[in-house]
């Protein structure tokens, strides 16, 4: 989910999604994958829904089976290996943020006129520009 979301806030998305480059520039494509990525984080969160009920129920069922310490013994052991699946899976999208990230940076489509305003009486050179706006 965080994957997602950041990608939707920083409008950061793969760009081997379409083979032309020129559609990547494009209002469309951008409105295309920002339907797309609201569409992937509205499923997600039904999903999360729909396995915490699921989760809920077990543990319910599972308390009324066994003893109290045992429950909690196997609600434990539960989240551990919850946990570490997690926190793989964290690291997976980590990298992959990063490599997108990095992809982002060597390709130059922010305009650093539109973003850099110098204010001060000093002239800022490009590469200052582009180093500003990234």
């Amino acid at each position: 989910m965080e994957h997602l979301k950041l990608s939707e806030n920083f409008n950061a998305w793969s760009s081997s999604w379409v083979a032309n480059r020129r559609l990547r520039k494009s209002s469309a494509y951008r409105q295309c994958q920002n339907k797309l990525l609201q569409d992937e984080i509205n499923a997600k969160h039904a999903r999360i829904r729909i396995l915490s009920a699921q989760v809920t129920t077990t543990h319910a069922n599972l308390a009324s089976l066994v003893s109290t310490l045992d429950f909690i013994h196997l609600k434990n052991i539960s989240d551990r290996e919850n946990s570490k699946k997690l926190n793989q899976h964290q690291r997976v999208q980590d990298r992959k943020l990063f490599r997108l990230n990095a992809e982002q940076k060597h390709s130059n489509t922010i305009d650093p006129n539109a973003v850099v305003f110098n204010f001060s009486n000093r002239l800022i050179t490009d590469k200052e520009k582009e180093i500003l706006s990234k």
